[in-house]
């Protein structure tokens, strides 16, 4: 019984110290902890670069008369590098972003490494292991009017509104940019350099003039289906989009 209360004794006495030293290590430097910081995006919606909103006519480089009442799309997949290589984020989260939903604006990505990023890459729609899946929860809850079927997968990008140009019910125009199968796979990669190290916020402004501009809105206003044209539709979407230090 002695022994073994000499024994107790002795270990405690070894104990102390390394607790000790936990008790005082800083959290961000706790092996514990792996998410250390976290990236925000803010997401801007334009057109010409002024803010997009709802309501409101613009005009574009064509003369269209346009109103948008919806533009949603999936971004996905994000991962991003330091000047080194190193991998600072490493996510499977998908995003809804919503224009005209302020909540779904703001993205909070966590990073495994709080160092400064030199690229960002994401996906803009969703990537094929989840349109395989099928309908799933959260941002890919088909109650969100974003998933076709098992056949189609899900909408990657979703815009939708009214011009005097459409020559169609009224004056509709509707772009539901979609599809997973090859060869008229739609999902595509964003990617984004930045000159110097950019620290933890960021924006992400996506402009959709440019692509309103380059369809004939009297002849090409509606695409609700996967195939040859909605796959050369989704090759504009990225030049949309532009990434800044906030």
């Amino acid at each position: 019984m002695v022994g073994q209360k000499q024994l107790a004794g002795q270990l405690m006495k070894l104990l102390i110290p390394f607790l000790l030293v936990l008790l005082f290590i800083p959290e961000k430097e706790s092996l514990l902890c792996n998410e250390v910081s976290t990236l925000k995006i803010t997401i801007v919606p334009t057109f010409k670069g002024s803010p997009l909103e709802q309501d409101t006519w613009y005009v574009t480089r064509n003369g269209d008369s346009i109103q948008v009442d919806k533009l949603r799309f999936y971004l996905t997949q994000f991962s991003g590098l330091n000047k080194n290589g190193e991998q600072l984020i490493a996510t499977d989260t998908a995003f809804l972003v919503d224009a005209f939903d302020a909540t779904s604006l703001e993205l909070s990505i966590p990073l495994v490494k709080e160092l400064a990023l030199e690229s960002l890459h994401c996906n803009l729609g969703v990537p094929n292991k989840l349109h395989e899946a099928g309908a799933l929860a959260g941002a890919l809850d088909p109650i969100n009017g974003m998933y076709w079927a098992w056949q189609s997968g899900f909408i990657n990008f979703k815009l939708e509104g009214t011009s005097p140009s459409c020559l169609t019910r009224k004056n509709k125009f509707m772009y539901h940019i979609g599809g997973y199968k090859e060869p008229f796979a739609t999902t595509q990669e964003l990617h984004f350099e930045f000159a110097k190290n950019i620290d933890n916020n960021l924006v992400i402004a996506v402009d959709i003039e440019p692509f309103l501009a380059s369809n004939d809105l009297k002849t090409t206003n509606q695409l609700m289906i996967p195939g040859q044209q909605a796959h050369d539709q989704s090759l504009k979407l990225p030049k949309l989009f532009t990434c800044y230090e906030k």
